[in-house]
């Protein structure tokens, strides 16, 4: 958040102005529109969504009397720092001194100079909540822009001694002594996992579109996305978390969990790899480069080596064998072009997490398997390959779900540790490994989850041993032309 506007979907500097906060009568009557990408275009399109507004559900009254103060949930990544703010609705009860602050901090939240060339506030994901008496802005910026950040929030008198901000990730640990030096204030610490749990469970119970599904053969072109419920059945799922590196855990229904696996191999390592092949500086000018590769110039596929299909395996000749393999050859690193090789790495590290999460799923019976986390924003083609995947991969036995708000879910669990009261989730690493109902709930609006059973288990085992046996990726066709 350094001096500059967020970026819209298209690119353009987002300055989108806040509409004035409504009581909390109102709070419930709006809708959220999220950005829908016209992929062949590159345009953004703005359309209707199902209404984001969290209902307080049946029972629990809107405590908004606690809600008093403003509430901060910062994850602190690696690479990239979200937070999610809460602004408390309006009321006959607030003083001047409450008005005037809250008039403050939006002007701020709102200003396109807040941001930077390293920031942008997602104005979409933004909502409305009945259950918490006020409203939730998302933003976030480069983590090594966290000292401007200071410097920004200490100029402008944005935080008081009623401030609350609840801090999760490794740079919330390692910012800590400064947050306290600079701004006056200690940071309330939240274990990362558990503030990532916390918010994806609180979103699964009060919203119908927080989870998605894509059809990876048309997703490039209408960016269409099918919402799906995450109900009662759903647990135990699979929560592949995918950021600067991946970590995947085992999810149960009392929001209890365990880490069961993960890779180094991540976001940054796609960032890092396209720097240093490509020369770019940015994440979104590494993806922008890969929507225009095409990555079968740079990975050794299956006809390379056998002169077409692998009719034994039934693997097509168009699956990668080998990621980045051609560049052994000096003569095509000599004609590599920056967004074939842009494609070809960005499709590795997918095609490496979509297989290492399909293993995991088989291995600890989890049907459901949902992605999150920073690297799919505005990641189309990672999406797209992981539904491909999984798909391909599991014989159409398991599906790849998707998560709305992405990389927040983290900031958001750790806001919610200040709005309480929401329990947070214990790790459960004893916790027995016993057979668990293979099936899931699902909207009206989705297709049932299909059953995962043994014949499926025995199928999607033989396909992966054949991908080992090929050395081994899905199809490296575009997502649109896949069949």
């Amino acid at each position: 958040m350094e001096g500059g506007g967020g970026a819209a979907e298209d690119g353009r500097q987002d300055t989108t102005p806040t509409p004035p906060r409504a009581g909390l009568n109102e709070l419930n009557a709006r809708s959220m529109t999220s950005v829908t990408i016209d992929r062949a275009r590159g345009v953004a399109i703005e359309t209707a969504m199902q209404s984001f507004t969290l209902n307080s559900p049946e029972g629990i009254a809107c405590a908004t009397s606690k809600y008093n103060k403003p509430c901060f949930g910062i994850d602190l990544g690696g690479t990239l720092c979200k937070v999610c703010y809460f602004e408390k609705a309006p009321s006959e009860d607030d003083t001047v001194e409450e008005i005037q602050f809250r008039e403050k901090i939006r002007e701020i939240l709102v200003s396109p100079i807040t941001y930077g060339e390293t920031g942008s506030r997602d104005v979409h994901f933004e909502f409305d909540s009945t259950m918490l008496g006020g409203h939730v802005y998302f933003m976030q910026f480069a983590s090594r822009k966290m000292p401007r950040f200071l410097e920004m929030v200490e100029s402008h008198n944005v935080v008081t001694k009623h401030t609350q901000v609840c801090g999760t990730g490794g740079g919330a640990k390692k910012f800590g002594k400064r947050i306290k030096e600079v701004l006056n204030i200690t940071i309330t610490h939240s274990d990362e996992l558990n503030s990532l749990i916390t918010g994806i469970n609180f979103m699964f119970k009060q919203s119908r579109t927080e989870a998605y599904r894509v059809n990876h053969a048309t997703y490039e072109k209408d960016g269409k996305r099918q919402h799906i419920k995450i109900g009662r059945t759903s647990f135990p799922y699979l929560l592949v978390n995918i950021g600067s590196g991946v970590s995947i855990l085992k999810v149960y229904r009392d929001g209890k969990h365990e880490r069961v696996g993960g890779t180094a191999l991540g976001g940054s390592t796609f960032f890092g790899l396209c720097c240093m092949l490509t020369g770019c500086s940015t994440f979104e000018d590494a993806l922008s480069l890969a929507e225009r590769g095409d990555a079968s110039t740079i990975d050794l596929l299956v006809e390379d080596i056998y002169g077409g299909d692998y009719a034994e395996f039934d693997l097509p000749g168009s699956t990668v064998a080998s990621s980045l393999g051609k560049l052994a050859n000096p003569e095509v690193r000599e004609k590599a072009k920056r967004a074939d090789l842009a494609r070809a790495v960005l499709d590795a590290i997918t095609n490496n997490v979509g297989s290492l999460a399909l293993l995991h799923a088989k291995a600890h019976n989890t049907p459901e398997i949902i992605f999150a986390g920073n690297f799919l924003r505005k990641n189309w083609i990672s999406v797209a390959r992981l539904a491909f995947s999984v798909e391909f991969w599991s014989k159409n036995a398991r599906h790849a779900s998707f998560l709305t708000h992405e990389g927040y879910l983290g900031a958001f669990g750790a806001l919610m540790t200040q709005l309480g009261p929401f329990s947070t989730p214990a790790q459960s690493p004893e916790r027995p490994r016993r057979p668990e109902a293979a099936h899931s709930g699902s909207s009206s609006d989705s297709e049932d989850h299909k059953e995962f059973n043994a014949a499926a288990a025995a199928e999607a085992a033989a396909a992966s041993g054949a991908a080992e046996a090929a050395g081994g990726g899905p199809q490296q066709r575009s997502p649109n032309n896949e069949e």
